[in-house]
């Protein structure tokens, strides 16, 4: 028998082993044809909302198989509603990954979904302790601390109480002594009183006098938002040089917005709107014209 011939045979008995094998899958024990595993495809959502139940539009999630994020799902984004919906190849279990730090609240390395097609990622708030607030100084883009002062009428007013009902607290800081602050009241008041309750304004006097002047004032001034005397050091914290200055905390409990001057109705008014929009990416705002240019 020539060489050639003897390749060409056994590249013959190969392949009828070869056929063969592929044979053997397609039959059971009893010899019947079987069908290949057919392939599911799932419907997932994953809804992010905060520990007070409001969703959190814009976060960036990736999706992936695995924990190691080797088996690559989805990517996307959460929409109005906090959701973000996809449709895979169906696994045993997904892995959920947020991209980025998501300002004011703490995260996870990974959320798992099992047996499920759905899951909610309740994130909780990063408020700074109180007790670890002192001595510090927040900048704009910082998680403020959780503060509680009590106004001239006793309701206390507590940061993380807050954020669940309003969409932004506003903080203006302002004494006696000064009247570009005791001009901005009847501005103050008529923005507050034209919001939808949104917002939570809190007027903090940090300089003189005491709680019988401040009630005082607040009835003869018609304020109806919280308005008060406190002593700590909101000037080191929040390096107030003069006053009025009005601070911005965003729901997330992020300073966002700082202004020295006094406002108008209408300046007041935009503020407003802008940090309690839908339209709000929770990126700090260093200017006033910033926003009602």
């Amino acid at each position: 028998m020539s060489i050639k011939r003897s390749i060409s045979l056994i590249l013959a008995l190969i392949l009828c082993f070869s056929l063969a094998a592929c044979g053997s899958g397609d039959a059971n024990e009893n010899g019947e044809d079987t069908a290949p595993d057919s392939i599911t495809v799932s419907e997932i959502t994953v809804k992010v909302v905060s520990d007070s139940s409001k969703p959190i539009s814009g976060a960036s999630l990736s999706v992936f198989g695995d924990a190691d994020k080797k088996d690559s799902v989805a990517q996307g984004f959460t929409d109005s509603e906090g959701c973000l919906k996809i449709t895979a190849v169906t696994r045993d279990s997904y892995y959920v990954f947020i991209d980025e730090p998501i300002p004011g609240y703490k995260t996870e390395a990974y959320y798992r979904l099992k047996g499920e097609d759905s899951l909610v990622i309740t994130l909780e708030g990063g408020l700074v302790d109180p007790e670890d607030a002192a001595g510090m100084t927040f900048s704009l883009g910082d998680l403020f601390f959780d503060f509680e002062v009590k106004d001239h009428s006793g309701k206390v007013c507590k940061l993380s109480s807050l954020l669940r009902e309003k969409k932004a607290v506003v903080l203006n800081f302002w004494f006696f002594g000064c009247q570009p602050c005791m001009n901005e009241f009847p501005h103050l008041q008529e923005a507050y009183s034209a919001n939808d309750g949104s917002v939570e304004v809190i007027a903090i006097n940090y300089i003189d006098g005491d709680m019988d002047w401040i009630e005082s004032l607040a009835q003869t001034g018609g304020l109806t938002f919280p308005i008060l005397k406190d002593d700590s050091p909101w000037n080191t914290m929040l390096n107030i040089n003069a006053a009025p200055t009005t601070v911005v905390i965003d729901n997330t409990g992020t300073l966002v917005f700082k202004h020295v001057g006094g406002m108008t109705t209408e300046e007041f008014t935009a503020v407003f709107d802008y940090f309690t929009s839908d339209s709000y990416d929770h990126t700090p705002v260093r200017n006033l014209t910033d926003i009602t240019e």
